[in-house]
């Protein structure tokens, strides 16, 4: 049996350091986005959760910069991998005001892409890092969608991602029944 030490000190070296600052920005996106997460990454590795999946994946990719000024890239986050197909030339564009839209080439060929997909996106304020998750139905066979967001996220510069699962499933067991999350671009709300 082990003893505890009498004393502990924390070197808080630079590396470790960096490394702290690395999880908290990681965790943070992937707390704001844990329904996506929980959806998206439950099939990469069975041997860990959805959320070290996403942490294994995003930690070393979408870290950008050096201590102290690390940030979050969200051109380079991962929600989902899988081998469904993802969205075809997607195109956002915000002209009514507290909207966005979403358009892309339906690419259903009924192999690795279903006209049923379901879209799942996420809309982040690319300044506060705050997230909404599009709960409305929004099919691959629809080729476009209309997000109403929130009284007071006019006039924000927003991200949005997004990913398709196969229809009907709350709960993803297989890499066949998700696609790879897309960045799907950004753009200033009306």
């Amino acid at each position: 049996m082990r003893i505890r030490a009498a004393s502990f000190t924390d070197a808080n070296t630079i590396p470790q350091q960096t490394q702290r600052m690395k999880w908290k920005l990681v965790a943070a996106f992937v707390k704001a986005n844990s329904k996506l997460i929980k959806l998206g990454m439950s099939a990469v590795d069975e041997k860990l959760t959805a959320f070290n999946n996403a942490m294994k994946l995003n930690i070393p990719e979408a870290i950008t910069g050096t201590f102290p000024e690390l940030s979050l890239d969200l051109t380079k986050v991962t929600l989902s991998k899988g081998n469904l197909l993802g969205l075809g030339a997607p195109v956002l564009t915000s002209t009514v005001p507290g909207s966005v839209s979403l358009a892309w080439t339906n690419n259903s060929n009924n192999a690795d892409a279903f006209e049923t997909d379901q879209l799942k996106l996420s809309i982040i304020d690319s300044a506060t890092g705050e997230s909404l998750v599009n709960s409305a139905v929004v099919t691959r066979g629809d080729e476009s969608a209309v997000i109403t967001l929130p009284t007071g996220w006019s006039s924000r510069l927003i991200h949005v991602l997004g990913f398709f699962v196969r229809e009907g499933l709350t709960q993803v067991t297989s890499m066949d029944q998700v696609s790879d999350s897309d960045n799907l671009g950004t753009v200033t709300v009306a």
